[in-house]
Parts: structure tokens; C-alpha cells; sequence
């Protein structure tokens, strides 16, 4: 079996570069400088960078990762700083220079860059890591954004130098999204979600400045639902044919009910069942969806007590 063990060992990186006791008479001095030129031309730019090993990584809900994880090493383009506010600019920010290989026996990821190719990135810029298990922030994707004061681009140079390693720790590194070294795990990702659009706005987008049309209680285009409720399901509040409703599937002993929404609305939603249609009450049930764009529950059935409605009573937005 073959082990990755990268990034490797400080000691096996200098084991690892061209420095070799050569044994010559000075006839053989040009042969042996062309040599030494050609060593520090291929090693002097090797960066070997990842996670650290032998330990557990977790998501939001203490769940180890799993084979849906993915960690770049990257930076920012010039100017952009990024922040946990602007979190939806960052894809289009982020220049990847190298993708590391999960290696599940060592329990990290590992990689490799050759900062020869990418000699455009300006020495010192900053160098962060992240770890994620999906782009899309409408799906709720799980993320790590770290960086450390210590992982800087590196001048060029044409001298025989070790390869850089960089790796995570729990005591220097920085982090933009997510934790480290908390309830036994090494790096813990956070579940985003899209930064919201306040209703206001979202009305605003659709109605412009038409105080008769946009107000949170009205039905302007009279299909039944206030624009505070097509707000939250995201469909449009002019279009009567824009609607959104529950799916139920039935079985032998569960029902599940599945409510798509807008992934950048504030409010909520609190699940009500009724025996009769006029008295509502809430319920318990086990959510095995919960993404910014998707809602998905299952109520146990018992059929010792009477058939139930439910619905999903909208929850206004936290101010």
C-alpha cells in the first residue's frame, strides 16, 4: 500500500531536494554546475500544503465529514478581503492554485503546488485554505475558510531552497467561517446560507416604489397569498400562476411533507396540525431537511388517533 504522508515531514523535505555530495576533479566543474542549475530551477518553488493528520473533522451537527469534502488552497484577488458578510462574493473572488487529495488512512487532506506555475500571483499575498462540501449557498453547504499569518505567497527565487510546508493548527490559524479544535474534533465546519434579502427590499425588487401593491398583507395579484407569504416561498408576488404549496407523501406509518421556500428570506415557518381545520396547534416532527431552499419533515402516524391537516404557519422575520 502507498501512503501519501503529505505534506511530509520537515525532515523528508530536505531529504528530498537536490543538495547531494558529488564527488568530481575540477575538469567536471561545468557539467556539475549546469547540474546544481537545473536542481534549483525544479525545486525551488514546491509548496506542500494540507490538513492536519490523524485527526477527526466535523460538520455543524458534530458529524464527521464525509467523502463530500473538498479543500483548496487559494487566494483572493487584490482588494477583496473576505468577511463572513460577504460571503456570496466569494466564489467569484477566489483564484484556486491547488486542490488537496483526501487521504482517508492518515485522516487529512494533502497537496502539492508548483508556484512556478503561477508566477503572476504576487509574493506575500495571502494564502487561504478551504474546506467545503458544496458551492451553491442556497443548498446549505458546509464551509471552512482559514488563513495564518505565516502563509504568504513566496518570492520567485533561483537559489536551492526547501520546499515550503504549510499545515492547519489549532493555536495559529485564522479563521473567516467555521472552528477549530472544539468537542475533540480538529476543523468544524459552519452551515451557510445565502446573506438575506430583508422582505422590504424583496418587495421593492418586484413592486418598485408602489406603497398600494407591496405591502406585506396584501394579495395584488389575487391568487390567495399575501406578498409576506410569497416572500417566503419565493414565488412571484405579480404572477397568480406563480404559486408555491406542500408535497405530502403518505406511507404505512409516516407522512412527510416537503415545502420549497426562498433561500433569502428571513422569516420562518412553525409546522401546525388541526383535527378540524379551526383549531391549530403545533406538532412535533423530525426534520430531515433543513436547506436554505428546501424544507423537509416526517410526522409518525398513529392510527389510534384521528386523521390530522397541517400547515406551515409563516414566521415573521427577526429584526
Amino acid at each position: 500500500m502507498t501512503f501519501l504522508h503529505a505534506p511530509p515531514a520537515e525532515k523528508d523535505i530536505h531529504a528530498g531536494t537536490c543538495r547531494r555530495h558529488v564527488f568530481s576533479s575540477s575538469r567536471s566543474i561545468l557539467p556539475l554546475l549546469a547540474i546544481a542549475i537545473f536542481c534549483a530551477d525544479s525545486h525551488a518553488g514546491t509548496i506542500h500544503w494540507g490538513s492536519k493528520g490523524y485527526v477527526e473533522n466535523a460538520d455543524s451537527k458534530g458529524r464527521n465529514w464525509d467523502a463530500g469534502y473538498t479543500m483548496g488552497m487559494g487566494v483572493f484577488r487584490h482588494g477583496f478581503t473576505p468577511t463572513f458578510e460577504n460571503r456570496g462574493q466569494w466564489a467569484t473572488e477566489w483564484r484556486e492554485l491547488g486542490t488537496a487529495i483526501y487521504d482517508a488512512e492518515e485522516k487529512r487532506f494533502a497537496g502539492t503546488v508548483d508556484t512556478d506555475a503561477h508566477g503572476d500571483v504576487e509574493a506575500g499575498t495571502a494564502i487561504h485554505f478551504w474546506a467545503k462540501n458544496g458551492d451553491d449557498l442556497t443548498k446549505g453547504p458546509e464551509w471552512v475558510l482559514m488563513t495564518r499569518d505565516s502563509w504568504k505567497w513566496p518570492a520567485k527565487t533561483s537559489s536551492i531552497t526547501p520546499a515550503t510546508v504549510w499545515t492547519t493548527d489549532e493555536r495559529s490559524i485564522s479563521l473567516i467561517v467555521g472552528d477549530v479544535g472544539r468537542n475533540g474534533k480538529h476543523l468544524i465546519s459552519r452551515a451557510l446560507r445565502p446573506v438575506p434579502v430583508p422582505e422590504s427590499t424583496w418587495l421593492a425588487q418586484h413592486f418598485g416604489r408602489d406603497a398600494d401593491t407591496m405591502a406585506a398583507d396584501l394579495d395584488p395579484d389575487g391568487d390567495g397569498l399575501p406578498n409576506a407569504l410569497e416572500y417566503f416561498l419565493g414565488s412571484d408576488p405579480k404572477d397568480p400562476s406563480s404559486t408555491g404549496s406542500p408535497v405530502l407523501e403518505a406511507t404505512t406509518g409516516e407522512v412527510r411533507l416537503k415545502l420549497a421556500r426562498n433561500p433569502y428570506a428571513e422569516s420562518g415557518y412553525v409546522l401546525e396540525a388541526s383535527e378540524d381545520l379551526r383549531i391549530w396547534f403545533p406538532v412535533d416532527h423530525d426534520l430531515l431537511t433543513d436547506r436554505p431552499d428546501l424544507v423537509e419533515t416526517s410526522l409518525k402516524k398513529d392510527a389510534t388517533k384521528p386523521a390530522l391537516f397541517f400547515r406551515f404557519q409563516l414566521k415573521p422575520a427577526t429584526k
